[in-house]
């Protein structure tokens, strides 16, 4: 997956304990990783189908003639999904160069993906305002893997949310926050009291972001507004260091409740100190522009090797407006699909020594 990772994963840094992986154990093990991969390619590829058509709902293009919207609808999910594809793509095809095509130093590795609904946002003044300010979708995921032996995570995110700011006979405004990180490690620690499990990950990553607007004029604002072909606006853009921590408290191995923060200043990039007249209610600001966001959820974390859900609240923000204000507000669904690792192929291939 990651080159760092296995990069740190050499033979001597496996346990003692453990009996070295066979010949059998290293194809089982690339095996069943691929195996899951059509299931989680149907689940997210529905979710992928659901979030275009949601984004046709947020911007209204359903209810009134706007002549280039379905050409700006495909540019925004190309250049936001395509460029998430293709990151996890890459990354995952040279760290498996760097590991001589064998997945047996993984311990763990999940694919997590998040369904994200926005319900206000920065600019809304209430819910009724701006024709549905704040409806929104989003979509986050990427790939988690913690080699054996070590206590670090290590991963490949990203994501983005878009939602309704203002509504009117001439156009739809929009908002939205594009996210990717394309490596992250966080250092995790567990303890058990009983049936209670408190869990810990926290540490540093890159990250890069945009903060946009979309303006989507109608057939009679298109006779006044001068707009792209591709209807979107970069306010904020640039890459920076940040850092994430969850905290997670567990009963009986199966329930789960779940805090995560992550903070990242973009201080490698551009902004922009003035918002153009069409794109109000939307301000422009000064200084650096930070990701930042926290959330809290409830989890189902049994059965032991199968696919978890859960369901959290989520405060958002990638702007130059002040670092305490966390506008974008919604809920998200998790899902989090186990990949099976080499510890369960090298069982199964002792058992049939």
């Amino acid at each position: 997956m990651l080159v760092a990772a296995a990069a740190l994963v050499a033979p001597g840094q496996v346990h003692a304990e453990e009996p070295s992986p066979t010949l059998l154990a290293h194809l089982r093990a690339g095996r069943d990783l691929l195996r899951t991969a059509p299931t989680i390619a149907l689940f997210d590829g529905a979710w992928s189908v659901v979030t275009e058509l949601d984004t046709l709902l947020t911007s209204r293009r359903w209810d009134a003639p706007y002549p280039q919207g379905l050409v700006a609808q495909v540019a925004t999910r190309a250049l936001y999904g395509t460029s998430w594809t293709g990151m996890l793509v890459l990354e995952a095809f040279a760290a498996s160069l760097a590991s001589g095509g064998r997945f047996d130093w993984l311990a763990e590795a999940h694919y997590r993906t998040d369904w994200l609904f926005g319900v206000t946002a920065p600019a809304c003044g209430g819910p009724d305002t701006g024709g549905g300010c704040g409806a929104g979708v989003g979509s986050f995921g990427g790939l988690h893997v913690r080699p054996r032996g070590s206590r670090w995570w290590f991963e490949v995110t990203g994501g983005w949310l878009e939602q309704r700011i203002a509504n009117d006979q001439y156009r739809t405004l929009e908002e939205s926050s594009w996210v990717l990180t394309p490596l992250a490690a966080t250092y995790a620690l567990e303890g058990n009291a009983g049936p209670f499990t408190l869990a810990s990950r926290f540490g540093p990553g890159a990250y890069f972001g945009m903060h946009s607007a979309h303006l989507h004029p109608t057939a009679l604002g298109e006779k006044t507004l001068d707009v792209p072909w591709h209807e979107l606006y970069p306010l904020d853009a640039g890459v920076g260091i940040g850092a994430r921590a969850e905290l997670a408290l567990t009963l009986a191995r199966t329930l789960r409740l779940s805090g995560g923060a992550v903070a990242a200043p973009l201080v490698a990039g551009t902004r922009h100190t003035r918002v153009l007249p069409e794109l109000a209610p939307l301000e422009g600001g000064s200084g650096i522009a930070w990701w930042r966001a926290l959330s809290l959820g409830l989890d189902v974390t049994a059965p032991a090797g199968s696919l978890q859900f859960g369901a959290s609240l989520l405060l958002a923000e990638l702007s130059t407006r002040p670092l305490g204000k966390l506008g974008h507000a919604g809920f998200m669904f998790r899902f989090s699909f186990p990949l099976r690792t080499t510890r369960a192929a090298a069982v199964e291939a002792h058992s049939e020594r």
